[in-house]
């Protein structure tokens, strides 16, 4: 997770591709973070807030439900464009969490919901995070678990595994490579190293259990090649003879593990971290 090899993580195009269908799949799980991760970052009434890569600016709408001053920032314009549609009392701007375009130690609290796990520069992100915050503020922010403790992103390796003659194709830690990923459980040791770096102190993790509930279980195909930016590329990545073949596989290990009736686990770890006085 440090600023040299991330290079081919998915630029503005790509997320304004998602921005109309994000909303309807990969949102209802991302969404279930929010209050946690507002409660962590200690949003409340009066403060000034940011929602760091907002993405269709869930954050933003209920840290101003609490009362908080909110603002978001995207580098997707399609995204912007619907977060401000649908919260109109927050404030959101497009632009880059590795440059961001607010003064000083103007937030009084900062959070980003799965944005880190795509941000090509961490460091710097998390150096401007910093930035803009107050002393004495708190951050907040979500990394998904990777492959092995993941239950989600785990039926996408299975059935690749099961149609790829490729020994290596759903290794752990080539798949965590493929994926911008540090080779650390969820990412947390990486993160924790770069928010010391940037000067963060008493930094917290907290484990999320979230779930998506498919309609049908061909549903999961909608919901990776419409609004995950990590399963599709996964997908893509595999030679183009067998991805019908993926597809038939991960429909199959939805019947089989009866995911319609129990849900599907798509765990996460949220950190958080203080700005000292």
């Amino acid at each position: 997770m440090d600023d040299n090899d991330r290079d081919d993580l998915p630029g503005e195009d790509t997320w304004d591709r998602l921005a109309s269908t994000y909303d309807i799949y990969l949102g209802q799980i991302t969404g279930q973070a929010v209050e946690t991760a507002l409660d962590e970052a200690g949003v409340a009434s009066g403060m000034q807030f940011l929602d760091i890569a907002t993405g269709p600016g869930y954050a933003a709408g209920a840290a101003h439900a609490r009362g908080a001053i909110a603002a978001g920032i995207d580098i997707s314009t399609a995204m912007i464009t619907q977060a401000q549609a649908k919260f109109s009392d927050a404030l959101f701007y497009t632009g880059n969490a590795e440059a961001l375009i607010f003064p000083n130690e103007f937030f009084d609290a900062a959070v980003c919901l799965f944005g880190m796990d795509y941000i090509k520069k961490p460091a710097t992100a998390f150096s401007e995070v910093f930035r803009i915050l107050k002393p004495g503020a708190r951050y907040a922010f979500t990394l998904w678990k990777t492959p092995g403790q993941n239950p989600l992103l785990d039926t996408v390796t299975q059935a690749i595994e099961m149609a790829s003659d490729n020994a290596d194709a759903t290794n752990p830690l080539q798949v965590a490579a493929l994926l911008g990923k540090p080779s650390y459980p969820g990412g947390t040791l990486a993160a924790e190293e770069l928010l010391l770096s940037a000067g963060f102190t008493n930094i917290q993790t907290k484990q999320l259990s979230l779930t998506w509930q498919p309609a049908h279980r061909h549903e999961i195909l909608d919901l990776i090649h419409k609004s995950s930016v990590m399963l599709d590329k996964l997908i893509r990545s595999q030679p183009d003879a067998v991805i019908e073949n993926i597809h038939d596989n991960i429909v199959a290990l939805m019947r089989k593990k009866e995911a319609v009736k129990t849900g599907v686990s798509c765990p996460a770890i949220l950190l958080s971290a203080e700005k000292p006085d």
